[in-house]
């Protein structure tokens, strides 16, 4: 086991060290990581997933849920892209886009599925701000 994540950490090197620089660089430099909410100024269905995790790690069950529910998707989404199963991975996907249209629905304006009206295009289009 030991063996197969340093095989996998060895063949993604780049990718996440990309990924890391792409955290920093963004939370630094635009005070968002999410390009959705800094270019447009809405959710993306993974907002509140990182909040999401660590509610999760500190056994904040509720507020994981309240963040995002799809955080307890992600490690077997994780597991089915590893093991290339196809049809639970599509399956899981395909329950993200339903769970974040129900809370859009449901929750629009209670954090984190708030509007950024900071965000680029409310800039470009003359300084929306209501």
């Amino acid at each position: 086991m030991k063996e197969q994540m340093i095989e996998i950490l060895e063949k993604n090197k780049f990718g996440i060290l990309t990924a890391v620089l792409y955290i920093v660089f963004t939370n630094m430099v635009f005070g968002y990581i999410c390009p959705s909410m800094w270019l447009l100024g809405l959710p993306c269905p993974a907002c509140g997933l990182s909040r999401a995790a660590v509610s999760l790690v500190l056994l904040d069950f509720p507020g994981a849920f309240q963040y995002n529910p799809m955080v307890f998707a992600v490690i077997p989404a994780i597991y089915f892209y590893y093991k290339r199963l196809l049809l639970p991975f599509t399956a899981v996907v395909l329950l993200m886009f339903i769970v974040f249209f129900v809370r859009v629905s449901t929750s629009f304006g209670v954090e984190p599925l708030i509007i950024n009206r900071e965000a680029l295009i409310f800039i470009f289009l003359g300084g929306v701000t209501q």
